[in-house]
């Protein structure tokens, strides 16, 4: 997800149990795509535990009023390699040196589909199958950072 979808997330956008991310686009929510479209991604398991004990530390401090603020995310990148807009570049670097379709790739990523024949009419994915593609493409091996 974008830098921006980051920082829109509410803690019951993310469903643990199920690995699934629900990036909204409800403007009238303050959240927005790029494509004005919603739509789900995934994380492994090693995130899921990674998100669990952040979930804790949000819970228990009351100087948090956002899940991922875009101050507080930027203060703990400030002395990193990376920046925040990075882990989207990371994903799909990733997702191809892992040899993961191109086209499953755009629709995780929230990609147009416009003048996309395949993506558009074509290439019709549900939920259970995209997350099917993803834990077998991303599997558990991939680098993870922990924001706490």
């Amino acid at each position: 997800m974008s830098a921006e979808e980051l920082y829109q997330l509410e803690i019951n956008d993310i469903d643990l149990d199920s690995r699934i991310v629900h990036i909204n686009h409800n403007p009238n929510n303050g959240q927005s795509t790029k494509t004005k479209m919603s739509r789900i991604s995934f994380f492994t398991d090693d995130v899921k535990d990674a998100l669990s004990e952040y979930f804790t530390y949000f819970r228990n401090n009351n100087n948090l009023k956002q899940l991922f603020s875009q101050s507080h995310i930027m203060r703990l990148f400030r002395d990193a390699p990376i920046h925040v807009k990075d882990l989207r570049k990371f994903f799909s670097q990733e997702w191809d040196r892992r040899g993961g379709p191109t086209s499953i790739k755009k629709i995780l990523m929230g990609h147009s589909m416009k003048g996309d024949v395949d993506l558009m009419h074509y290439n019709a994915q549900s939920p259970e199958d995209l997350k099917k593609i993803y834990d077998r493409v991303m599997g558990e091996n991939i680098f993870i950072f922990y924001i706490l």
